[in-house]
Formats: C-alpha cells, structure tokens, sequence
C-alpha cells in the first residue's frame, strides 16, 4: 500500500509539467494591438524584445487576429535575415496615424540604439541605422492623446536620436535625461572577461590618458555622452557591487513587484519633472571614496528607475535596459513556471541574469499589462499632452542639478530634488543587510551604523559665487573644482582630470568652515529678530552680498564629521535646515 501511494506521488509530480502546459492550453486568451519597436536586432540575436515577447505568449495576449506574437517577425526595426530589411513606422503618413490609434492599444519603444547596414544584410558597415524618427514619436504622441499605453526604455531617449526627437520625447515622458549610463561588471578585468565593451574602454584611454586596466574584482562603470567616464571598484568605492532597485510599499502594490532587486544591466540617470512620477530607485551603495568621486561629476547615488504616470498610469519609461533579459521561448507555454524561477538560476551568473526578470520584470510588466487592458473597453475624451510643469524651472550643471527657487533664497541638490526631507539611511541600510543574507555575505563594515544621513545631502553643488559669475557673463556651466574652492576668474575650460581617480576628494579645512543654515531672511532686522526669538547661543548672522540676504547660521565646523553629527539634531528642529562649505 505504501508503494503503491509512493508511486502515486512520483507520477503526480512527474506530470507536473503536463498538467502546467495543460493550464496554459486552456487558460482564455486576451486580445491585444500591439507596436514594438526594435532598431538594434542583430543576426545573433533579437534578445532586447524576445523577453517581452515571452510575456504576451505566457499570459496568452494574441494578436486580434488570433495568432500569438512571434518575435521574431511581429515588430518594427531591422530584420537580420534575407537582405537586412527595415520594417519602420516611417512608411505611414501621419494622417495614417491618427487611425492607427483606434486600433493600436499599447507601443513599447524597445531599442532605438540601432545597427550597421552592410548593401546586402545586417553587418559592418559606414550605413548606420538607428534612433527614433519624428514619426516614432508622432505615434506614441498619438498613442498618448487616445489613452493608450506607451512604454519607452534605455536607448530611446539618447544617442543616436536627433537632438529635436530627443527634446519632445523628454516633454512626452516628462522626463530629463542627464547624458550618463552605468552598468555593473563580474570582473572589470579585461584579460578574464570581455564584457566590458571596446568603446568603454576606448572613452576611458581617451579621458584618462592610460589603458583601462583593473583587476579581476566587480565594479560600475558610469560613462558621458561628453566624454567622462568612471570607474567604480568593489571595495575600493562600492559597499554593493551592483545597483539595486528600491520600490517603496505602495508603488510594490501598484507594480507588483519585490522591494529590492539588484539590477545587471546597463542603465541610465533620468530625472523626472514630477516626483510624483517616480515609482521606483536605483540606489548605488558607494563608500567614502565613492562618495568623493561621485560628487566630482555631480552624479546622484540615488535616482529613478521606473518613471510612470501617476494621473493615468498609461505612460511609462524605464530607465535601463529592462528588456534585455536572455529567457528560453519554450518556459512561456507553462502556466504557473514563475513558482520555481528559482530552478532556472542555480548558479550564481545565471542568478545575477535571471533574478531581475522573475522578481521585478514579469511582474511588472504583466500587472501594467493587465491593469491596461482592464480599462480599454472604457470610453474617454482626448488627453492633453504634458507641459512645460512639475519642478520649478532648473539648469544641468555638468549633470548635476541647481534650482533656484523663486526669491533666490537657496540652492537645491540633486538628492534633494529626488528625496524631498526624509533621508534614506535606513533604505540604504535595510537594502546591504537583506542583500548580504541573500549571498550569505557579511555587510560591509562602511554601511549600516556609520553612514550618516548627511552623506546623502551634503556635496554635488556648483559652488554659488561660480554660478553667479557665469550667469553673468552668460557661459555655460562647467564643472564644480574638486577642491570645492570658488574661483570666479576660471575659464570654461574642462576642469583637471585627477591624477588618481581612486582619490578620495575632501575640501580643505584651512580654508573653509561647515555651516548648518537654517533660514535667509532678506533684512539684517528680520534675521536678528529671528535669532532673538530662537535665543540658541551657537546662532549667528551672515550677510552674503551677491544674494543681498542673510544666513542664519548654526555654529561653525571645521570638521565635516561634526558637522554632520550636529546636523542631524538640528535637522529635527529645522527641516529646511542645509550645509554648507565657506
């Protein structure tokens, strides 16, 4: 009887898959018009859409005419095969459409990063085909009016898109895209591993003025459409070697996703118009050194990964390469494979490959998907495309951000923008210790306790008497001196490239002093009546000529370290509070 009750539950476990492949067979299919756009298929591979491709067949989302998506046919860009045919939305005249739109009921705009075109099939060659088309952007325009989903991704927005198609894609998606990418490396050593492409490589001798060489440890390479690039080494600048997405409780809800999950692809820094917008992070987990580094080129540690719509959820840009995901086709017909996408990375590489897809991508992708296609049958009149709102107006300084607000009373950090008051120390915090017990590794002895909340609000500012000078004599922003030090008589030339870019950049104690500001009051009068009334001794008044205002300043710090321990009481009293090196 026993045996017979054994061989009973091997056979039920044996035809599990029978049973999942029967589930999917039977599961109701839903209809969908779909565009997908994918300038850079190559004849190894169509792995930028195939992922995506991989949903709709999973969820068993058909074409109207019944027939499920083929990714191998069933997009817009190039085609590898035969004599490198090109299947662009170019060939529809724009009064075309406007009725396209009726039918159409989402675009995904995949890959625009593009290919070379040989005269007889996709290979090397000067003929390069690539970017968004100002009819790529008049249909998701389009799209947009009519209340229908669109989705854009990494490569979309920046090079090689024109300069106008890329300035009405950023008012679209109300986003800002900062001209930097980054990607996570296993091995940033170059004799072990070639994945680290030539023109990384390239861009770095051309900066730095010597080869890239690194040893074999991980690390993040963040690289300028300028020209700049760094490099960020395990250890030496990173506690985390790899960026991690943070999704916050309600948006976990709204996507249904995980609220970490480390991202292996490359990504790039967007900003968006409105907070409101921002439906999940990217957080780089630098140490001290990285810290320093980061600053010099005024890029954020934390900024948006997923940007949505939050009146309408029906516009969506991510900012990465979400789809590229290597995912076998013949997992789709399974119904109910996603509860053992563990059995699919065993090993660590295939986790770092897979893990994004199963715990964020899917599901993802599937609940926007779902959400969308519950909605469509609702009639709705047209939209109004975005304007020209959100955040006050504001400059790229070198990538980083100034605000002047209006009455010119403070300036704002790119972190500041992103964050609002609350730090997240905890998030960082949470996000090493829950990422350490997945890889059963100890947390780094930099995080947790010693970092303090003012890392993430100190630093990434063009010092204010350089802005002035060149507002005044109307040049471009450049850089601010790694030094910190202000001096209104430089050129507009490229700042000095350090000689050790692993240095770690700290202003000169001898010549400044850290200063908590809690409040800038126009009047001499008014700020001593302020003083008066808080009655702290350690308060003084500081009259800054070129913003014709007064700080009300909070004691004075020649180190950085009390300054910010100082902070973090004062903050509590004083949300508003800033720092500030002179």
């Amino acid at each position: 009887m026993k045996n017979l009750g054994l061989k009973i539950i091997v056979a039920f476990v044996l035809l599990i898959p029978l049973w999942s492949f029967l589930a999917w067979f039977l599961w109701p299919m839903d209809r969908l018009e779909s565009i997908i756009l994918d300038k850079s298929a190559t004849p190894e591979s169509r792995q930028e859409h195939r992922s995506f491709n991989w949903i709709l067949t999973h969820e068993k989302m058909y074409q109207p005419s019944g027939k499920k998506y083929d990714y191998s046919r069933d997009y817009y860009g190039t085609y590898p095969e035969g004599n490198g045919m090109i299947n662009e939305l170019d060939r529809y005249e724009l009064s075309e459409m406007d009725s396209m739109s009726f039918y159409i009921d989402m675009a995904y705009y995949v890959d625009a990063s593009g290919v070379e075109m040989g005269i007889d099939s996709l290979q090397t060659g000067n003929n390069w085909y690539g970017g968004l088309s100002q009819k790529d952007y008049e249909l998701l325009k389009v799209l947009y009016r009519d209340h229908k989903l669109i989705m854009a991704e990494y490569n979309t927005i920046g090079a090689p898109t024109s300069p106008e198609v890329k300035t009405q894609m950023e008012q679209l998606f109300e986003v800002d895209f900062t001209g930097w990418v980054g990607k996570a490396f296993t091995t940033l050593d170059t004799s072990v591993s070639d994945a680290v492409p030539q023109w990384v490589r390239k861009q770095y001798r051309d900066y730095y003025k010597k080869p890239f060489a690194f040893a074999n440890k991980p690390g993040i390479v963040l690289a300028h459409e300028s020209g700049k690039i760094i490099v960020l080494e395990d250890d030496a600048h990173l506690d985390a070697p790899m960026p991690v997405i943070n999704t916050e409780l309600e948006m976990q809800k709204k996507l249904g996703v995980n609220n970490l999950v480390k991202f292996p692809n490359w990504f790039d820094i967007t900003l968006s118009r409105r907070k409101a917008n921002i439906y999940a992070y990217y957080k780089i987990h630098t140490n001290e050194a990285g810290d320093s580094l980061m600053e010099y080129f005024h890029i954020p540690r934390r900024f948006p990964a997923v940007i949505g719509d939050h009146q309408e959820d029906l516009r969506y840009y991510f900012c990465g390469d979400f789809a590229d995901n290597n995912i076998s086709n013949s997992s789709a017909y399974f119904k109910g494979v996603e509860l053992v996408s563990r059995l699919f990375y065993l090993t660590r590489e295939a986790q770092r490959e897979k893990e994004f897809f199963w715990r964020y991508y899917r599901p993802m992708m599937t609940h926007i998907i779902n959400h969308h296609l519950d909605r469509l049958k609702v009639s709705q009149e047209k939209r109004k495309l975005p304007v020209d709102s959100g955040y006050e107006k504001y400059r790229l300084l070198d990538t980083g951000m100034v605000l002047l607000p209006t009455g010119g009373t403070r300036l704002y950090e790119t972190e500041d923008i992103l964050d609002g008051k609350a730090d997240h120390t905890d998030d960082v915090s949470t996000e090493l210790v829950e990422l350490s017990k997945r890889e059963n590794k100890p947390v780094p002895a930099s995080s947790g306790s010693n970092i303090s909340p003012s890392r993430y609000r100190v630093g990434g500012r063009l010092p204010l008497v350089q802005w002035l000078e060149m507002k005044r004599n109307g040049m471009e922003a450049s850089p601010a001196d790694p030094s910190g030090t202000v001096n209104v008589s430089r050129s507009n030339n490229e700042p000095a490239i350090p000689v050790n870019q692993r240095a770690v950049q700290v202003p000169d104690p001898s010549a400044k002093k850290w200063r908590i500001i809690i409040a800038s009051l126009a009047s001499s009068e008014r700020a001593q009546e302020y003083v008066n009334r808080l009655g702290y001794p350690e308060l003084t008044i500081i009259h800054v000529d070129y913003l014709n205002t007064n700080r009300v300043a909070y004691g004075e710090y020649t180190s950085l370290r009390d300054a910010q321990l100082q902070f973090e009481k004062v903050v509590q009293q004083h949300p508003d509070a800033w720092m500030v090196h002179f």
